[in-house]
């Protein structure tokens, strides 16, 4: 095995990545870093909150960004717009990070907790066109 040391000042304090086929994507908690292929800054999505795992839709259009709150973000990767969705109670504990998106890319799956006496969660599903869940 060979190790290689990669220098890419975007992504100096990013504590998670995702790789596509297009896009290397860093969070770091505040911010989602976006760069192609070749490690050139294409864009850099601002005012997240713990924000640590990321997922680019099955056709890149579209980035899913998961914080461990309750909340998530979609990023437009043609105009970068931000859509922030909040998790209603009563799952909406600490989201850890987790979600992927559908086969289609037409939605998100989001498994959210219930903070009862015991650990309760359930799978829900949010569409991207507007955020409604299944």
């Amino acid at each position: 095995m060979k190790l290689e040391r990669i220098k890419c000042k975007p992504l100096e304090r990013a504590k998670n990545f995702c790789v596509s086929s297009s896009y290397i994507i860093g969070c770091t908690g505040r911010k989602a870093v976006i760069l192609d292929k070749q490690r050139n800054l294409i864009h850099t999505v601002e005012g997240l909150e713990y924000v640590y795992s990321a997922q680019v839709s099955p056709d890149e259009t579209k980035l899913l960004l998961i914080s461990v709150l309750n909340k998530f973000y979609i990023v437009d990767m043609q105009t970068f717009e931000k859509a922030r969705v909040t998790v209603k109670v009563p799952y909406n504990c600490n989201l850890e990070g987790r979600g992927c998106w559908s086969f289609d890319g037409k939605s998100v799956f989001i498994p959210v907790h219930c903070r009862t006496g015991y650990s309760n969660s359930t799978l829900r599903r949010y569409y991207i066109d507007d955020f409604s869940k299944y």
